[in-house]
């Protein structure tokens, strides 16, 4: 095993507390990671597509299903990365 691997393995893809987006514009924060799920972080909303708060921010998990019905997760700095690269 390689020490990336290690790495993403003890910290995950996308930290806790990393700001992301996902596919649809919508904006959120990491706020929990499954073991053995590192690519399906639990995700509070923040904000809609078009930047407008959520009040109350929306907690959602990007599960298996959401990955099939189109939910990819990338990173918000601009990089094009998915989760599952």
């Amino acid at each position: 095993m390689t020490t990336v691997s290690r790495l993403v393995r003890l910290v995950g893809v996308h930290p806790l507390y990393s700001l992301i987006m996902v596919n649809n514009g919508e904006r959120g924060i990491v706020t929990s990671m499954t073991p053995g799920k590192l690519y399906q972080p639990v995700v509070t909303l923040i904000q809609d597509p078009d930047g407008k708060s959520y009040t109350p921010p929306i907690a959602v998990g990007l599960s298996d299903e959401a990955e099939e019905a189109g939910a990819q997760l990338w990173a918000h700095q601009g990089e094009s990365q998915r989760m599952d690269d």
